[in-house]
C-alpha cells in the first residue's frame, strides 16, 4: 500500500489564538495525501473566521460548525465523516513537524503497526525545551505503560480508521484517550508502537490544565488504571501487585525504562493497607537490587495520599518533568 489516504481530525474550541500555526504546521505536510476534517465546537472567539478562511483556500479541508458537544463528541463525528484509511489526530494549539505524517505512515508500513504515535517536545512561545519525551516503543513495553497512564501523546497519534471506528472516544469530562487505548488494548490483535523520533512540538500554556480540571483527570485516570489491570490480570492480583508486575517484566521482556516507570506508579493499585503495600514495594525494589532514594520519596508521598496521580503531584510533574 503506497500513499494511503490520511483523514486529520481535529476538534477547536475557543483556539484561534495558536489555531493558525497548527493549520499552517498540517497543511504544509510533505505527505499530500490527506484530508484535513475540523470540528468547531461552538466557539464564541475569533475561531470560526480563521477555518472559513482556510477552508477557502485549501480544498482538502472539511469545516463542521455547529454548538458546543464536547471533544469526545467532536473527535468521534469528525472520525465518521473521514474517508482516509488512516485517522492521524491533531490539536489547535500543537505544531507537526512538516514531515511527520511521511515518516509516522512510513514507519507503521514498515513494521505493521495498527496506532502509532512519536516522541515530542515540549515549547512556550519560541521557546522550545532541548529536552525530549520519549515514550516505550514496543507492543510489549505500550501495552505495560498502559497500567499506570497513557502510552502515546494524544495529537501524535495515527491510528486505522477501522479501529476508531469500532471503539469511540467516551464522553468524560478528561483522560479520554487513556480510556480509549485501554479499551482497545483487549483486541490482542491491535499492533501498538511509538516512533522514536520527534515529530510533535506540545505546546505548554495557561489555559490548559485548571486546578479542577487537574483533579478530575487525576480521578479518571486512576479509574481507568485500576478497571485496565483487573481487565487484563485480575483483582485478585492487585494484592500481590509487584510480585506480577515483576513476571510480567521477565515473561514479556520489558525494557527497563519502561518497568521503572510503572512500577514507581502503580502504588495506589495495590489492594490492602498502605503499610503492607509499602512494605511490599520496598521489598520487592531492595531484592532486585533497585532501590533508589526515588522510591522512597514515592513511598513517602504516598503515606501522605499524595501519590504520583494525586492532583498536587501531577501538577508538579508536568513542571518538572524535563
Amino acid at each position: 500500500m503506497s500513499n494511503p489516504l490520511i483523514s486529520v481530525v481535529m476538534s477547536v474550541y475557543n483556539g484561534s489564538v495558536f489555531l493558525p500555526e497548527a493549520l499552517d504546521s498540517i497543511i504544509n505536510q510533505t505527505y499530500k495525501e490527506i484530508e484535513i476534517i475540523i470540528v468547531d465546537d461552538g466557539s464564541t472567539d475569533n475561531t470560526l473566521n480563521i477555518l472559513k478562511k482556510y477552508a477557502k483556500s485549501d480544498s482538502r479541508i472539511n469545516l463542521i460548525s455547529r454548538d458546543n458537544k464536547g471533544l469526545a463528541y467532536s473527535l468521534n463525528e469528525a472520525i465518521n465523516c473521514s474517508k482516509g484509511l488512516y485517522i492521524a489526530r491533531m490539536d489547535a494549539d500543537d505544531v507537526a513537524l512538516l514531515d511527520r505524517i511521511e515518516k509516522q505512515i512510513k514507519y507503521m508500513l514498515d513494521n505493521d503497526i495498527d496506532i502509532c504515535g512519536t516522541y515530542f517536545r515540549t515549547f512556550t512561545g519560541r521557546n522550545i525545551n532541548k529536552n525530549i519525551t520519549r515514550l516505550p516503543i514496543s507492543n510489549e513495553d505500550i501495552r505495560f505503560k498502559m497500567i499506570v497512564g497513557t502510552p502515546f501523546a494524544h495529537p501524535s497519534v495515527i491510528g486505522k480508521t477501522e479501529i476508531f471506528q469500532k471503539h469511540k472516544y467516551n464522553q468524560l469530562p478528561a483522560a479520554q484517550d487513556y480510556d480509549l487505548w485501554s479499551r482497545i488494548s483487549s483486541d490482542q490483535c491491535v499492533k501498538f508502537g511509538n516512533i522514536p523520533e520527534t515529530l510533535l512540538l506540545y505546546r505548554e500554556h495557561d489555559g490548559q490544565i485548571t486546578k479542577e480540571k487537574n483533579a478530575i483527570q487525576c480521578s479518571i485516570k486512576k479509574e481507568v488504571s485500576i478497571k485496565y489491570f483487573e481487565s487484563c490480570f485480575g483483582h485478585d492480583m492487585r494484592k500481590k501487585l509487584f510480585q506480577k508486575l515483576i513476571e510480567i517484566k521477565e515473561r514479556k521482556q520489558i525494557t527497563d525504562t519502561t518497568f521503572n516507570s510503572v512500577y514507581s506508579h502503580s502504588l495506589d493499585l495495590f489492594v490492602g493497607g498502605k503499610g503492607k503495600c509499602i512494605a511490599q514495594y520496598l521489598y520487592y525494589k531492595f531484592k532486585g537490587g533497585s532501590l533508589t532514594n526515588k522510591d522512597l520519596v514515592f513511598c513517602l508521598l504516598f503515606v501522605f495520599n499524595f501519590s504520583v496521580n494525586s492532583p498536587i503531584v501531577n501538577k508538579l510533574h508536568r513542571k518538572f518533568r524535563k
